[in-house]
């Protein structure tokens, strides 16, 4: 759950950087289809740059090396402590987040259903070469995908062809897909600002584009003015179609007046290539290795069989593309391993502390395998209370289990080929009481 409030944070501000962007670069110009291209492409990028995944590694100078994960740390908490304040404000916002997830996905499908019923409850007609679901309901014309649908009052009115012309400028454009991408995102975020901001954004560009080739396909302008002056009658069905009757009313007008922006305000587009580029260094999850350190100075007291690659059989420490954790990348592993391991019991009892270094090979295929241990070092106080070093291995079983038991990983490629790579995982067992006073 983590990791899915951590990518909704990511594409919470990428959606907002990418729209401030908008405000500033591109909304006052009438390039429409420009427009239109950057908002549906900033609205993609934040979806898909969260989970982006860049794979590079450093090399230290030194052919032998030690890879480590960072130290987990697992503390024994006080029985009765098991439900904190932290874990219950997280369940509350889980709860909240779920809870208007399912009311607007809920709210999606009823929308569906409502255009559903009215074809099934009106027959469909072609006029001027389109489908036409003329209604008795007292709605502004809209369309939705290849159908335009149109209260039955405006039938023979004599802007009737202008309106369709305008709905067919819709179709033609495929508005209705722009509309649903922005519907099944503001499902996700709800809670999201931006998202509605890019949804009515998005909706009065198409307006602009639909307008632009009545006009163009050879309508009187002022003519066509008066005709939305007419329509300021009649409500919208609901906010999935491409509706005639907008509040937009004067900016449309004062967009049909506007002199064409130069060819170079489109040089304004090539504002999305810092952005993106800012954006990916600063959101993408960078697979170090998950997060390794190479140590220059062979520790002697790590067991080193694994570490050099001496042959084809032997695993790597380090290559092009290091394994990524399908489950969470960095974080997910992390969190995977402490919130398996549990601290043994006859150890907590028995004050037994320490550090656990357990070795693994992520293999071809990004299965775990050759889990082992490197080494253990544990203390525990004596009977005067002083710390004396002594055996865990009771520590070590319980390391051994749980990353034995870790999911798979992408596979780590050298020259484009899948290889097997090595790691190292320090898992410190420490008790609250100790961790308190480390803390002071």
């Amino acid at each position: 759950m983590d990791a899915l409030i951590i990518y909704l944070l990511k594409s919470f501000i990428s959606l907002g950087i990418f729209y401030f962007a908008y405000l500033l670069f591109l909304q006052k110009h009438n390039h429409f289809a420009m427009n239109r291209t950057f908002l549906l492409l900033s609205v993609l990028f934040s979806i898909i740059i969260p989970e982006i995944k860049m794979n590079y590694s450093w090399s230290s100078g030194n052919p032998v090396g030690q890879v480590f994960l960072e130290t987990i740390t697992i503390v024994e908490e006080p029985v009765g402590r098991a439900m904190s304040s932290e874990n219950f404000l997280w369940g509350i916002i889980q709860a909240v987040y779920f809870a208007g997830f399912a009311f607007f996905l809920s709210r999606f499908f009823w929308r569906i259903g409502q255009l559903g019923f009215l074809v099934i409850k009106n027959s469909i007609t072609y006029h001027d070469g389109v489908k036409v679901v003329f209604t008795d309901r007292d709605i502004a014309p809209f369309s939705f995908f290849n159908l335009i649908f149109i209260a039955t009052n405006d039938k023979d009115t004599e802007h009737i062809n202008e309106v369709i012309q305008h709905e067919k400028a819709h179709i033609s454009q495929y508005h209705s897909f722009d509309i649903l991408l922005i519907e099944c995102v503001s499902i996700f975020q709800w809670f999201n600002p931006f998202v509605w901001m890019y949804k009515k954004s998005i909706q009065h560009i198409h307006e602009y584009q639909a307008d632009q080739q009545v006009l163009r396909n050879g309508s009187d302008r002022f003519h066509y003015q008066q005709i939305l002056f007419a329509q300021t009658t009649g409500i919208p069905y609901n906010s999935i179609v491409n509706s005639f009757n907008q509040s937009l009313l004067k900016k449309r007008l004062i967009m049909m007046k506007k002199e064409k922006s130069t060819k170079w305000a489109s040089l304004r587009m090539l504002i999305t290539i810092p952005v993106v580029a800012i954006l990916l260094m600063a959101f993408t999850n960078n697979t170090k290795g998950t997060s390794f350190t190479i140590i220059n100075e062979i520790n002697p007291e790590i067991v080193q069989d694994t570490i050099k690659k001496a042959s084809e059989s032997e695993p790597y420490t380090v290559v092009e593309e290091m394994p990524v954790f399908l489950n969470g990348g960095d974080e997910g592993l992390k969190k995977f391993i402490a919130s398996n391991v549990k601290y043994p019991e006859n150890s907590r009892k028995e004050g037994i502390q320490g550090k656990v270094y357990v070795q693994f090979v992520v293999d071809e295929k990004g299965k775990v395998v050759s889990v082992k241990e490197a080494k253990t070092k544990a203390i525990k106080p004596n009977k005067d209370n002083k710390m004396v070093t002594c055996a865990a291995p009771e520590l070590t079983e319980e390391a051994l289990r749980v990353v034995s038991s870790l999911t798979d990983f992408t596979p780590g490629k050298q020259k484009g080929k899948a290889v097997k790579v090595a790691y190292t995982v320090p898992i410190n067992f420490m008790l609250d009481s100790d961790k308190k006073k480390e803390t002071k």
